[in-house]
Formats: C-alpha cells, sequence, structure tokens
C-alpha cells in the first residue's frame, strides 16, 4: 500500500519527465545530447494486430515559465524534420536553437517542426540538464539503473 503525499495544483504526476504534446497543441523545445532509437511495438485492441515501428527519444529543455527537462519521445516525421534543420549550413547543430514542435493532428504533416531562435545554451540550461539526470533508457524502455531500482518510479 503506497502512502499519501501532498501535492499542489501544478502536480504532473509520474509522468512528468516525459513531454507530450497533444493534438492542436505545441512546445518550444531545446534538443540536448543525442537520440536514442527505439523498436515500439503496438497491438491494436480491437483487431489484435500488432506493428513494430522506429521511435526516437531525446533529452528537451521544454521552454515556458519556467523552463523544464524532460524526455521527448516521438516518430519519423519529427526526427526526420529535426535531421533536415540539423544538415542545413544555417541551423546545424540543434542544440544551439530553439525548436517548435506542433502537433496538428491532421495529416499529411501530422507534425510540423520549426526552428525558432538561434542562440547557445545558458550555464542555467546546462545546469538543469545536469540536475534533472534523465535516463532515456530507463525512461522509455523500463531498463533499469545499475542498482536494479527503477529511477523513474513514484517514492
Amino acid at each position: 500500500m503506497s502512502e499519501a503525499r501532498q501535492v499542489d495544483d501544478n502536480y504532473e504526476g509520474p509522468d512528468r519527465l516525459r513531454l507530450k504534446i497533444a493534438k492542436g497543441k505545441s512546445a518550444i523545445i531545446r534538443c540536448v545530447g543525442t537520440p536514442i532509437a527505439f523498436d515500439d511495438t503496438y497491438t491494436d485492441p480491437d483487431t489484435l494486430v500488432s506493428k513494430t515501428t522506429e521511435k526516437y527519444a531525446r533529452v528537451v529543455i521544454v521552454r515556458g515559465d519556467p523552463d523544464s527537462v524532460r524526455g521527448f519521445r516521438y516518430g519519423w516525421q519529427v526526427f526526420k524534420g529535426i535531421r533536415s534543420l540539423a544538415q542545413k549550413p544555417t541551423w546545424g547543430d540543434p542544440s544551439g536553437y530553439d525548436i517548435e514542435i506542433e502537433n496538428t493532428g491532421e495529416l499529411p504533416d501530422y507534425w510540423k517542426v520549426t526552428p525558432v531562435s538561434k542562440s547557445p545554451l545558458t550555464a542555467a540550461d546546462t545546469q538543469a540538464v545536469g540536475d534533472a539526470g534523465i535516463d532515456l533508457a530507463a525512461l522509455f524502455l523500463g531498463k533499469k539503473a545499475d542498482d536494479g531500482r527503477d529511477p523513474y518510479e513514484e517514492r
């Protein structure tokens, strides 16, 4: 049995370390580090047909008031958009600029990836990323830390 704990109206629950962008919404992020790629299998509950697709995840700083560091899991369309920006001489390494990711909810461009502003990471950004200590494999793949515990389970 778990124990009750005090929370406030801004409580985000156990998913507080994952960035999710709802349909019709957007987020401005700063990519940090390199992404990971992994296979993700989805089973349709009605037909029981399984489909495996490649997904990606990376640590991002979500711009807001205040900024927060999260793990961001995304598909091929967002990966391709970030990769396209990274390959352009004007933009280059995505850690050097903010990017707006928009979930349009409509095909063919379900996701829009747009560069926002170019600036170096601040000392506060670097400190926040270090303090967050996000382990993408543990967060998205359920891999355990060296001591066998899940670093993201509620305590």
